[in-house]
């Protein structure tokens, strides 16, 4: 603590004598310091003002403007899918490779005022809109500098490539650091779905992470009448050492349902949120998969446990693991499978309903879900639905239940993913992460008010 002090009060004396060593120069050299901030003043009134100010009107002129509309809708497609920004982003831009960093952050600024860009997404165009411009470059350096066009040019063309690379660079940053460690893992280019250790290691984090793991299996023991007497704890249950999850990872790699799960699962591509039968059987696929990971796991629980917990094992009752496995398998294939837990479903169910007549918030923000915005929801694409004999897939009764309210919740978080996409004109391709996760944390911010 004293060697703390000592050091914090040799910093504060090196300030004051730099602080007194400034002040006596500027006493000292009187004709020097007027002479050198007159020639300051002069140079940057004779040149950068010049280059710069008239690109930061532009910028102002092109947000405020329909010309910002008018590129936006001519630059949207490389906004979108190039930086996944709005296509309100593509004046600002344009402008601020051309105009440089003051007319690119005075153009994000301006967008974030105008509610046209999250905060999130202001963020990222700082990354790669505050490059110095052609004015700046071309005119200031290259010819006034360097005395030649060409070499301006040259030193543009390499800003301007390091910023595109940048921009593009940066928006695949979807998610919290947590859970691109999470998405990296599933990455089956990565970590193959036929490796028994990586597999046990995913649904023991997984799991873990998320308050779903499917060591903690609730059973429920039955006397002789059926009647509940309450949970009993298996002894191998969370010892720690690993041992369910491996143990349950090799069974579930020997089951002959795997196979067809991971074939099934490669197929899934991105849902378009356009309601066409293409992504009709896309969700369907994705609902087959969670039921069947649900029968797989289940069947891995009861083996291990009659292996291990054979004086009990009569007496256990499993519980459906839809949760989790929408969760673990949401990691694989983000694009195109829901995730349910207790609080998604609940805020979806609200946020979907038109029976209540009380309004709903997002928690941390100034946004009100009255019953208008619900019917507006609830009005993308009401003829569609599921049923669970559509499915097609074998299911034990104890889960049909749980399957059926999981096929409701896709049906919904589906209906609002076409919400985004039609009304609010989000496009999956320009949004900071997958729709499925994106529909998730709306969902799970639901919140009632009065």
């Amino acid at each position: 603590m004293e060697g703390f002090r000592w050091m914090r009060g040799a910093r504060g004396l090196g300030a004051a004598l730099v602080f007194l060593g400034f002040g006596a120069a500027l006493l000292a050299y009187p004709a020097q310091v007027q002479r050198g901030l007159a020639q300051s003043v002069l140079y940057c009134l004779a040149s950068l003002v010049p280059s710069l100010f008239p690109f930061m009107v532009l910028a102002s002129f092109g947000v405020r403007s329909g010309a910002g509309e008018v590129l936006g809708k001519l630059l949207g497609p490389v906004t979108r899918r190039l930086f996944r920004l709005p296509r309100a982003c593509g004046a600002t831009v344009l402008l601020s490779f051309l105009g440089g960093y003051p007319a690119g952050a005075r153009g994000v600024s301006l967008l974030l005022e105008q509610g046209k860009i999250t905060r999130e997404q202001a963020g990222r165009m700082l990354y790669f809109c505050v490059a110095p411009g052609a004015a700046f470059v071309v005119t200031f350096v290259g010819w006034g500098l360097l005395g030649s066009l060409r070499l301006g040019w040259l030193l543009f063309g390499a800003v301007t490539l390091s910023g595109l690379l940048l921009g593009f660079r940066i928006q695949n940053r979807e998610n919290s650091f947590g859970n691109q460690i999470l998405y990296d893992m599933c990455d089956p280019n990565k970590n193959p779905w036929g490796d028994v250790t990586r597999l046990a290691d995913k649904i023991w984090l997984i799991g873990r992470s998320y308050a779903a793991s499917p060591e903690r299996r609730y059973y429920r023991k039955k006397n002789e009448s059926g009647a509940d007497e309450g949970r009993t704890e298996p002894e191998t249950r969370g010892d720690g050492t690993g041992k369910y999850f491996q143990e349950t990872a090799e069974i579930l790699c020997q089951d002959k349902r795997y196979g067809s799960l991971t074939a099934r699962l490669k197929e899934l591509t991105p849902f378009r949120f356009d309601g066409g039968a293409e992504d009709i059987k896309l969700l369907k696929q994705g609902i087959v998969c969670v039921a069947l990971f649900n029968e797989m796991l289940k069947a891995a629980s009861e083996q291990y446990d009659r292996e291990h917990n054979a004086s009990i094992y009569e007496s256990l009752v499993y519980r459906n693991q839809i949760s989790f496995c929408s969760k673990f398998l949401h990691f694989h294939v983000p694009y195109s499978i829901f995730i349910i837990d207790r609080f998604t479903k609940e805020g979806g169910r609200f946020l979907c309903s038109t029976r209540t007549q009380k309004n709903a918030g997002l928690e941390d923000c100034a946004i009100v879900i009255d019953k208008a915005v619900r019917e507006t929801v609830n009005a993308c694409f009401p003829q569609l639905k599921i049923s669970f004999e559509s499915i097609n897939t074998e299911v034990g009764d104890d889960a049909m239940g749980a399957v059926k309210e999981y096929i409701a919740h896709c049906l919904r978080s589906y209906r609002f993913g076409c919400f985004l996409h039609d009304k609010l004109d989000l496009s999956p391709d320009n949004a900071a992460c997958s729709f499925p996760r994106m529909i998730d944390a709306i969902f799970q911010r639901v919140k009632e008010t009065e």
